[in-house]
């Protein structure tokens, strides 16, 4: 359901003035969580020894193809068109492991707080993941012993031990990502007079585990993303209202305003030319 259609009486002049400054804080770690994710963009253009020229440009249409094309992590579209033909695969490919480590984050940090707080998925969740694992050690094992190969354009792209620390910086940039978005959500619940401890820092991890497996829509999830969130938080009793408004600024700050500023940025470039 969306938020629009709720129309809860809260009064914000109400609360401390404490509650009030971790909002704000909320809403200025926005362009950090970007700048991090700009990091891991630099740091793949480096490692492959790229210029550097286009770099804000084709993030800005990265951010925008992934708010605007459902389904999958769209953001090598809009980043690879600035580039020529022969680096657009290797970079495509170090994007989408750039997505992947963000997504392991995830899943570990959210997996270890359904243990944590005793969760039980559900069995069609359950079995989802199961079926997923098991997927994977058979393309594995059939690989390994050859036989089913990859397509030849892969199987020519390989990991050197090099490749290793690119890996592991990635993985530290997506974890500091994940931590500054969890405080984002923390901070604004908090706002509405929810304590901050590890109890609620552990479902905002959940929720975002489940919205990550949730199916994409059009304009960032949103629908989606308030539904999966409000669903989790149900669990432990927290309040509804202030879970959707946390939800959807989140959402807004996050997703909808660094799309607006990145489509200004290209259209003035463009402009510009």
């Amino acid at each position: 359901m969306l938020t629009f259609y709720f129309k809860p009486k809260i009064d914000l002049t109400n609360t401390p003035p404490s509650l009030h400054f971790t909002f704000w804080i909320a809403f200025l770690l926005m362009p950090f969580n970007w700048l991090i994710e700009y990091a891991k963009w630099k740091l793949i253009l480096v490692r492959h020894s790229i210029s550097e020229k286009k770099t804000i440009i084709s993030f800005a249409s990265g951010i925008l193809s992934e708010f605007l094309i459902p389904g999958i992590p769209s953001n090598f579209i809009g980043r690879i068109f600035y580039y020529r033909k022969e680096d657009r695969f290797k970079l495509s490919t170090w994007i989408q492991l750039a997505n992947l480590t963000q997504f392991f984050i995830t899943f570990i940090f959210g997996l270890v707080s359904m243990f944590i707080l005793n969760i039980t998925p559900s069995p069609i969740s359950r079995n989802f993941m199961i079926v997923l694992l098991i997927i994977g050690l058979i393309v594995f094992i059939l690989q390994k012993f050859k036989i089913i190969s990859l397509p030849e354009n892969i199987r020519n792209y390989t990991f050197n031990r090099t490749d290793l620390i690119s890996i592991l910086c990635l993985l530290v940039l997506s974890l500091i990502r994940f931590l500054v978005f969890s405080l984002q959500f923390g901070l604004v619940l908090h706002s509405f007079s929810i304590t901050l401890d590890f109890q609620l820092f552990s479902y905002i991890w959940i929720s975002y585990l489940f919205v990550a497996f949730s199916p994409s829509l059009f304009l960032g999830n949103v629908v989606i993303r308030e539904s999966v969130t409000v669903s989790v938080f149900e669990l432990a009793n927290y309040p509804i209202l202030p879970v959707l408004y946390a939800t959807f600024f989140i959402w807004l700050v996050n997703n909808f305003l660094p799309v607006c500023i990145a489509w200004c940025y290209i259209t003035f470039m463009k402009r510009g030319e």
